[in-house]
């Protein structure tokens, strides 16, 4: 409660000894409160960590779809072979580890899943982030895919799989060089 006073003329503001002001948080309301935001951060950012791995192996996904893509409808195009293969380096192909190491797709001529002087590179992926693995064990796909003229794969086609602890994508590639994904749980 605010009090005006006269003094010699003069009015003066000061507040009634009897009522204090409150100009803040007590230390209870200020632990109630962190605690609440705790328990709310607790329960919410496991979620989220689960949410971002499981889109990040989406888009991991799409991103070799569309390159796979890209290596069939560029062998038709250009009327020639063009191959995907698995590369450490992004400049040559490897028999050595998986998918998840990146991949190039460029156009080969000669068939023989290496890229050569003159063959040109169309397509670069470096290697995959974030503790996701890409393998198969087919032999069709294990370490290079080619399309011929009319888009279809030099092998039977295969399983390549995608997966990281929270989920699992199996990308199959037809004889016919058509994909398609289907979803799983459980890394292999």
């Amino acid at each position: 409660m605010e009090v005006i006073r006269l003094q010699n003329g003069n009015a003066e503001k000061y507040l009634s000894p009897r009522i204090k002001s409150n100009s803040g948080f007590t230390l209870i309301e200020i632990i109630v409160v962190l605690t609440i935001i705790g328990i709310i951060m607790g329960m919410t950012v496991p979620a989220m960590r689960n949410f971002l791995q499981r889109q990040q192996l989406s888009s991991q996904s799409q991103d070799f779809f569309t390159a796979v893509n890209l290596a069939r409808s560029d062998a038709i195009r250009r009327g020639k072979r063009v191959t995907i293969c698995q590369s450490p380096d992004s400049a040559t192909c490897t028999v050595l580890g998986n998918w998840d190491q990146g991949w190039i797709v460029f156009a080969d001529p000669n068939n023989n899943a290496t890229v050569d002087a003159g063959e040109e590179l169309i397509l670069v992926h470096q290697a995959l982030s974030g503790g996701s693995r890409m393998s198969s064990d087919d032999a069709a796909v294990k370490t290079h895919i080619t399309f011929n003229n009319l888009g279809a794969p030099s092998g039977i086609g295969g399983t390549i799989t995608l997966c990281n602890p929270q989920r699992r994508i199996d990308i199959i590639l037809s004889s016919t060089g058509r994909l398609r994904t289907t979803e799983g749980t459980a890394c292999p």
